[in-house]
């Protein structure tokens, strides 16, 4: 018995390491696969805005809006639908705002809440040249400074797209689309329990967040963990952090998963049916083992006895 019992604890300490293994290996899949999916959706969500975006822009109602030998009776009936039809598009994309901005001085927004800032001249931002070169450009941040729109200040990002004549491929505007903090946030929702997702510039700028008070908590200790991209890192008590790279052909931001695994041990019964199961086995294995040494090592002394009994009668 006393081998068997040295045989149990040996077999229980070798497939609690493998357990434990094979548990951080589920854990860390299940963490990328949550951060695949969520990447998955802000790339079609921006990728949508792109085909909506190109498709507006080359659109005949806005080439003719861009157009410079177009008479002042023609123009204003054309801005007329022109803003019917982005108000539409704002309904439709859950208040993203839409604005058609004219190099030589026509301006169309779909909203009537907020009014377009004619004093910003696109031109002279310090990013309009790498804007001309690439065709897209986002703004980030709070400010009036922001966007298109005067006194405007809760609105978080402005993408900018410019707008070829489809005759002569000469610059003519752009198209602007403003998307609201919530449209934002909501690319970070998710069903999953104890995950939170932070969205982020490139130079780790924060962009918006999901994160609760005890992720929050996580995430202010442990930044250089967090910096390092590409890696699944525990940062202790439980807690899981994957920094992603989403790259598209205007931007680059960083996802940041944030994972509490502290119920994951109890959500994996297949790892506990296996190392029962191999406990088990070995047990068996061992009880096999220790019945056959036992009977090895008794037997002689059970021929002793047997033969002092003979040689007493």
């Amino acid at each position: 018995m006393g081998i068997f019992g040295i045989g149990m604890f040996i077999s229980v300490v070798a497939f609690s390491s493998i357990y434990r293994s094979l548990w951080k290996k589920s854990v860390i899949q299940q963490i990328e696969n949550i951060s695949r999916d969520r990447e998955e959706s802000i790339q079609k969500y921006v990728s949508g805005l792109e085909d909506l975006a190109y498709n507006v822009s080359y659109s005949n109602w806005m080439q003719d809006i861009f157009q410079k030998n177009v008479n002042a009776i023609r123009m204003m009936e054309m801005q007329e639908n022109a803003e019917d039809f982005l108000c539409s598009l704002s309904t439709l994309y859950e208040g993203n705002q839409f604005a058609a901005i004219a190099l030589r001085g026509t301006r169309v927004t779909g909203t009537h809440d907020y009014y377009l800032d004619y004093g910003k001249d696109i031109t002279k931002a310090d990013w309009y040249q790498k804007f001309l070169m690439e065709g897209k450009y986002i703004e980030i941040g709070e400010g009036e400074e922001k966007g298109v729109y005067r006194g405007h200040p809760e609105w978080d990002m402005t993408v900018y797209y410019r707008v070829n004549d489809y005759n002569t491929l000469e610059t003519t505007g752009f198209m602007v689309i403003t998307i609201p903090m919530k449209n934002l946030k909501s690319l970070l929702d998710n069903s999953y329990e104890n995950v939170c997702f932070v969205l982020q510039a490139s130079d780790g700028t924060q962009i918006c967040s999901d994160s609760s008070g005890k992720f929050q908590e996580k995430m202010e200790h442990n930044r250089d963990k967090i910096s390092r991209e590409g890696q699944c890192l525990s940062l202790g008590d439980g807690y899981y952090v994957l920094n992603q790279k989403i790259s598209t052909d205007f931007f680059e931001w960083n996802l940041v998963t944030l994972t509490d695994v502290n119920q994951q041990k109890l959500n994996n019964p297949m790892l506990v049916v296996i190392f029962i199961g191999m406990l088990g086995m070995a047990g068996a294995l061992l009880l096999v083992v220790s019945i056959v040494v036992s009977h090895y090592l008794t037997r002689p002394i059970l021929t002793c006895k047997k033969c002092n009994v003979r040689n007493s009668e």
